[in-house]
């Protein structure tokens, strides 16, 4: 808390200016900004699907989710094994990719999961992964 009072001068005081009497003390309070906020950190994407058709035949199809409030971007891994070893990711920051896959080369079970990406304070903070699906790309 700051106490001030002020007075008037007829003239400054080098030039022999009369001063005014005191005014009454007054005083402000001065408080620190306030803290940034505390991010909420994402949620992991719900709803996964695909469109594929069991088994795809045409390698043609799409994976998407619900889309999570305040994400900046997701992540989508993608392997032909369940532990996702040598998985691929793509990072789209809508809610669905698009899936080509070669039936003569790619033909297999495909798996996928998701996670939210939420950009705070010049750093990525990543989501758990969703639930993992899988599609059937038969030649």
């Amino acid at each position: 808390t700051y106490y001030y009072k002020i007075r008037a001068w007829t003239n400054t005081p080098e030039s022999g200016g009369i001063p005014s009497g005191w005014s009454s003390t007054a005083s402000c309070v001065v408080t620190a900004p306030p803290a940034p906020p505390i991010p909420i950190w994402p949620e992991a994407p719900s709803g996964l699907t695909s469109n594929a058709t069991d088994p795809d035949t045409d390698g043609s199809y799409a994976v998407s989710w619900n889309a999570v409030t305040g994400a900046t971007n997701y992540e989508l891994l993608e392997a032909n094994n369940a532990a996702f070893n040598s998985s691929a990711a793509y990072y789209p920051t809508g809610t669905s990719v698009g899936i080509i896959k070669n039936t003569s080369t790619e033909s297999g079970r495909w798996y996928y999961k998701v996670r939210t990406n939420f950009r705070y304070d010049d750093a990525d903070h990543y989501s758990t992964y969703s639930n993992v699906i899988s599609v059937n790309v038969s030649p």
